[in-house]
């Protein structure tokens, strides 16, 4: 084993990615990369482009097949827990493999996921999520009203409901950065960051050396809803940033985002 990851780290590593339903980890042993992928930060325009990469066809419903990774007769990229110890230590600590993944600011990220699960209704629907939903209506006194489903979830009971059942299960559209990227123990080659995707993404195409022809279609401008365009102030204040702040404090400091950069987007 490489002295930069002991055996013991790494069989909990192995083990914490085995039971993450997520299957967020991608291994490609034709392109020698490892990625870890989180919710609401590209991972969705990260992993189909690594899928046609790899030489697979597009999936009619990228949602939730790509990121499951369980559609029966489809071919996909394995996860670190799908190899044995000794070549996933080779491909955590070797200079021949590229390790990166992406971030994005934990305030945005939090809106971003709030509009993904409590906003609009998956296709196909969500049980996991249309539960958490009745949960925070049920916690805050939604009014029920006979025949009519319950009113939108607001902004600040989601927070709310985050910060108080984070710690007990995570979900890797909201958990802190670190939880689910793991920097700890992975040593990462790069890391780039959404707010500037196109060029950080580009780099990454380069450095697995994409044709130029995939490389146009990859790097299309990522669309953003008019959610997502409404300034954040408007719907944190100082009270509520704060909270989030110092739940989200080691991703603002260890990826450099400004305590008060929710003034500023």
């Amino acid at each position: 084993m490489s002295s930069i990851i002991e055996k013991n780290q790494l069989v909990e590593l192995m083990e914490w990615d085995r039971q993450d339903p997520t299957r967020s980890s991608w291994v490609s042993p034709t392109h020698q990369y490892f990625f870890v992928g989180l919710g609401k930060i590209a991972s969705t325009r990260i992993k189909l482009s690594l899928h046609v990469l790899e030489g697979y066809p597009i999936l009619e419903r990228p949602f939730p097949w790509l990121h499951a990774r369980d559609r029966k007769g489809a071919s996909f990229v394995p996860k670190l827990a799908d190899l044995d110890l000794e070549t996933a230590a080779t491909v955590l600590t070797s200079p021949n493999w590229f390790r990166f993944c992406f971030v994005r600011n934990p305030y945005d990220r939090l809106l971003a996921s709030y509009k993904f699960s409590m906003m609009q209704e998956m296709n196909p629907p969500s049980a996991i999520y249309n539960g958490i939903k009745d949960k925070i209506r049920h916690q805050f006194g939604y009014e029920k009203r006979s025949g009519r489903k319950g009113g939108t979830v607001s902004f600040r009971d989601f927070v709310e409901y985050v910060l108080h059942t984070q710690d007990r299960k995570m979900d890797y559209h909201w958990c802190p950065m670190q939880a689910g990227l793991r920097p700890d123990l992975i040593a990462y080659d790069f890391v780039g960051y959404f707010e500037h995707f196109e060029r950080d993404f580009k780099y990454v195409l380069q450095r697995l050396e994409a044709s130029k022809t995939l490389m146009t279609d990859f790097l299309k401008p990522i669309n953003r809803s008019s959610v997502q365009q409404i300034p954040l102030a408007a719907f944190y204040d100082w009270e509520l940033a704060e909270r989030v702040y110092e739940y989200y404090k080691s991703d603002f400091e260890l990826y450099g985002y400004e305590k008060n950069s929710w003034l500023f987007m």
